[in-house]
């Protein structure tokens, strides 16, 4: 009878320490897989984040009480994560019309856009056309609020009359008048007209 007994609780330990080390071996694994899909969740959020913040084919339009229109686009964009209402962007070109008037139509390698109040610097490569008026730069900020452009660095400009060199261009969008700076008081702002034979 006693030898009974002692063979069932020997069976009954063996069969808990089987049980416990299949519980902690299974367990074991399970933690690891959970901590290791924990992981890879972790790098796909944080991967998830990163390309969010990158946009393609950049469509903004905007317009005052004067229904004038302001339109940016760009092949490529990056919200800034500072700052969500500015977005980087490249390849860019930029449209400004108003009522009875022809459109300005601006070209950028980079510019940074403002969404909130349309204020938009350019960057590298800019050209700025208005009918037969031509203005390449290296810098550029545009104010939709207070209706200004200037532009600075390496500016030439050209119509059908003229060649201009300066330093810095401010342009009254309502009225396209323009003032032309050196940034030097001592140097003068390079002007080449055509001659008779259409040549500068």
């Amino acid at each position: 009878m006693q030898k009974k007994i002692f063979l069932q609780i020997g069976l009954f330990f063996v069969a808990l320490i089987i049980t416990l080390i299949t519980f902690n071996k299974y367990f074991d694994k399970s933690v690891k897989k959970l901590s290791t899909d924990s992981q890879n969740t972790s790098k796909q959020k944080i991967n998830n984040e990163n390309t969010n913040n990158i946009i393609k084919n950049i469509y903004y339009i905007s317009n005052d009480n004067a229904d004038n229109v302001y339109e940016i686009m760009s092949d490529l964009g990056e919200i800034d994560i500072n700052n969500p209402s500015i977005i980087l962007m490249t390849d860019v070109t930029a449209k400004i019309s108003f009522v009875n008037s022809e459109p300005i139509i601006i070209t950028s390698k980079y510019a940074k856009y403002n969404n909130e109040n349309y204020e938009t610097i350019f960057n590298e490569n800019i050209s700025v056309n208005y009918e037969n008026h031509n203005i390449r730069a290296e810098g550029m900020t545009l104010s939709m609020e207070e209706n200004l452009a200037i532009l600075n660095k390496d500016i030439f400009y050209n119509n059908s009359d003229i060649e201009l060199i300066a330093d810095r261009v401010e342009i009254d969008l309502m009225t396209k008048e323009s003032k032309i700076f050196m940034d030097n008081s001592h140097k003068k702002v390079q002007i080449t007209g055509k001659d008779k034979n259409g040549n500068y």
